[in-house]
């Protein structure tokens, strides 16, 4: 994918476009989410909801994950007037809710004897469905769980590295939870996470404790490496799916620590995420942790300020005034040009170059022949070829350069740029330097910001 940069074309040749916007895995529709805590978290629930999913929207997040505290019966416990309030907010605006439901107070420290763990996961999954189920689709069936239960000082990747009297009862505890949600619905999906890095035994537990589940969600939080990072034995991911043959979402992902070391590396951070999926199709699902900075955190002791900078916004000051941090512009560009890069590109062109709007015919064509070519310098010929485009009308070389970027890039070229294209005209008169702007990194931003602001009516960053 393409950086959302803003570099100029001043000093050296237009750098081709080399993009490859994110596929959509096996026909099915990718899901971008954001988590957050908007009934458990101070700094979350002293704002509107409205605002959330405004948030939402701008960023073209079609999901909300976030944690949900019941009692055994599955009553939410915190705010349900709230919580039910955004359910039904979310589903008039297509959004989609994915509660996390938090179990670990119901383990008794794991003194609990298998049966009564069975009951209780049931006990609070049915009454929770029961109540919930006309709004909800996904759920996820505790979280983290193999943290109470791995060895000190392992990393997680074998079955002996967990203590398997403790993980019985948490999987007997979420067999409960799944018979609980299929028999209110058995349309619902249940999903089972862990905190990520290397800890393929847990999952590996759950298979042969068969324990069932629908999704595998995995949580990436690193410093510098992606998620089909090779530890050594293969890719992440890969592993995953070739073990498990379950769907795959990253149910959080974000930096370490958020923004606490840098707001600028989390960003660049995201970027490079968000680049990986094209070379991972076993990902169906993404998911940023999270949507707010957690100020609140700061003061708690089993947290601190490194646990309270994850958020794509940041508060300036009370009474909660939000500002964007970096990464809010990378998760922007980065979902619109995923979803519908080529589509942007290909609308661009019509706009640009003929001065209208592409039919719906014309459209899937033309985005059909740049995904089969993938090579802009070729489709851009053909499009001149099949449109009959004609070349600016005779001007002076400096009126043809500032009409060109007026044109194509919306803007006036910097004094280095028309001196950049003087150089090249010099040399070669017959240039066309419309054909070098298109197929440039610039118009392509250029097109997918275009892109965003007419498919979601916000402006660009």
């Amino acid at each position: 994918m393409m950086s959302c940069s803003t570099s100029h074309l001043s000093s050296t040749s237009p750098k081709e476009i080399t993009s490859k916007p994110r596929l959509v895995p096996y026909n099915k529709t990718f899901i971008w989410g954001v988590n957050g805590h908007p009934v458990t978290n101070l700094d979350y629930v002293n704002t509107s909801l409205d605002q959330d999913l405004r948030l939402l929207k701008e960023h073209q997040f079609n999901a909300y994950r976030f944690d949900i505290r019941t009692d055994l019966d599955g009553n939410v416990r915190l705010h349900p007037d709230r919580f039910l309030v955004l359910l039904q907010k979310a589903q008039k605006e297509g959004i989609s809710i994915n509660p996390v439901l938090l179990i670990n107070e119901f383990l008794d420290d794991f003194k609990l004897n298998l049966d009564e763990a069975y009951n209780r996961g049931y006990r609070q999954m049915k009454g929770f469905a029961h109540q919930y189920s006309e709004f909800i689709e996904y759920y996820t069936l505790g979280n983290e769980q193999e943290l109470r239960f791995i060895t000190a000082g392992s990393d997680g990747k074998y079955m002996h590295d967990y203590d398997i009297e403790k993980f019985k009862v948490v999987a007997a505890y979420l067999k409960g939870m799944h018979q609980g949600l299929k028999e209110v619905d058995p349309n619902a999906k249940a999903i089972i996470n862990s905190a990520g890095w290397l800890h393929f035994g847990y999952y590996d537990l759950l298979q042969k404790e068969e324990v069932p589940y629908d999704i595998l969600g995995y949580h990436w939080y690193s410093k510098n490496h992606t998620f089909i990072s090779d530890f050594g034995e293969g890719r992440i991911i890969d592993i995953l799916y070739e073990r498990f043959q379950k769907p795959i979402w990253l149910t959080e992902i974000n930096a370490k620590r958020g923004s606490y070391d840098s707001e600028i590396s989390q960003s660049e951070l995201m970027q490079t995420y968000i680049k990986s999926l094209h070379q991972q199709r076993h990902v169906e699902a993404f998911f940023v942790y999270e949507l707010y900075d957690q100020p609140y955190l700061i003061h708690q002791d089993w947290a601190g300020p490194k646990e309270a900078n994850f958020g794509i916004v940041k508060w300036k000051k009370a009474p909660y005034q939000y500002e964007y941090k970096p990464i809010s512009k990378v998760l922007r560009f980065g979902i619109e040009e995923a979803n519908h890069g080529y589509e942007d590109y290909i609308y661009a062109l019509f706009s640009d170059l003929k001065n209208e709007l592409p039919s719906k015919e014309n459209l899937a064509y033309w985005v059909q022949r740049l995904k089969d070519l993938n090579n802009s310098p070729q489709i851009v010929h053909e499009f001149y070829e099949k449109n009959d485009i004609k070349r600016i009308a005779q001007k002076t070389p400096e009126a043809m350069i500032s009409q060109t970027y007026q044109d194509l890039l919306h803007r006036l070229p910097l004094k280095s740029e028309i001196k950049f294209w003087l150089k090249k005209l010099e040399k070669n008169p017959n240039l066309d330097i419309r054909k070098s702007i298109i197929v440039s990194q610039d118009y392509w931003d250029e097109s997918i910001w275009e892109g965003y602001e007419r498919r979601t009516g916000f402006d660009r960053p």
